[in-house]
């Protein structure tokens, strides 16, 4: 079928997709920036935003869930209305969760003062006062004016030849099976991206750690909507040649997908991140453009949004 109910369909998901994941994301980002970190005390506004994005992203999930949903799901028969209710449920109950969750996580914040220049800008007399020195991350560039890693004892880290030697002596080489979670998919490859990152805005480093509990909620999130989408891409093909192995023709109506086809084309898509997912995570995370945890929440909220709704819609 080349009209919109086939192949048409197929190539405007091509650019309806990454549009609407863009401008999505890109309104997420401004509220956040205009309502948060421009603020006066962006860290205190983060701390009161946070769980009502918590409240917002398990509402919106949990919908699709039940809207969308399983067979099982399907079976309830529960009205939109009823559905919106469990929705706003979910939510509220998510938020208030968030708001104990992150009082926790502000203490671990205040705690470790070090660490705020991983993600963003320190406030100077912070770093000047209590004269600690900042480690950076791995693949992390430290930030101006922060202390080179060093012992206070003047013990001098070993070099990079010194590590390689005593890992050529191991006995089983891992690298290759863990290269895929190893992987620095954060530092700037050459010049041309490392000015991206030094020309992007950096915004209040603890307040940007408050966002990392978010920003993990919505990539679980992002990958549970995405097995609604791309494993599909591979089971359908998959499925269909199968069952015309199995059957010597093509099936005239819609058969159920055998659960170990499901499993297997699963397996296949955990591995392939497991290994290569790294590669898209560089691409990605570095060469487009500096990410940060604000950033990222709202990437990845928005392109989960788009694909539950492209699911829905079938493109």
């Amino acid at each position: 079928k080349w009209g919109w109910n086939g192949f048409g369909k197929i190539v405007a998901s091509w650019f309806i997709s990454p549009v609407l994941a863009g401008v999505l994301g890109a309104i997420l980002f401004l509220i956040i920036k205009y309502t948060v970190m421009l603020t006066r005390n962006p860290f205190k506004r983060a701390q009161v935003a946070v769980p009502i994005y918590y409240g917002m992203t398990f509402m919106v999930i949990t919908f699709f869930i039940f809207f969308k949903g399983s067979p099982r799901l399907a079976a309830l028969k529960l009205s939109l209305g009823a559905i919106v209710g469990i929705s706003i449920g979910a939510g509220v109950l998510s938020g208030v969760l968030g708001y104990f969750v992150m009082k926790h996580y502000v203490k671990r914040i205040l705690a470790t003062p070090e660490q705020d220049g991983d993600f963003g800008s320190v406030k100077q007399d912070a770093d000047v006062e209590s004269g600690s020195s900042y480690i950076p991350a791995a693949g992390v560039t430290p930030p101006r004016g922060s202390t080179p890693p060093s012992d206070r004892s003047g013990a001098v880290a070993p070099s990079e030849g010194e590590v390689k030697s005593e890992e050529e002596h191991a006995v089983i080489d891992m690298s290759r099976f863990t290269k895929g979670i190893n992987a620095d998919v954060v530092s700037a490859k050459n010049e041309d991206i490392q000015h991206i990152h030094d020309s992007a805005e950096e915004y209040d480093g603890q307040a940007e750690r408050v966002f990392t509990s978010l920003q993990v909620l919505t990539a679980a999130f992002a990958s549970f909507s995405h097995g609604a989408n791309d494993l599909a891409n591979a089971l359908a093909p998959f499925a269909a040649v199968v069952y015309i192995y199995e059957n010597g023709q093509i099936g005239e109506k819609k058969e159920a997908v055998p659960f170990w086809q499901i499993l297997y084309c699963a397996v296949g898509l955990d591995l392939g991140l497991f290994f290569f997912g790294y590669k898209i995570m560089s691409a990605i995370g570095s060469e487009l453009t500096k990410h940060s945890p604000c950033r990222g929440f709202c990437m990845e909220l928005g392109a989960m949004l788009t694909v539950l709704v492209a699911s829905k819609a079938g493109i």
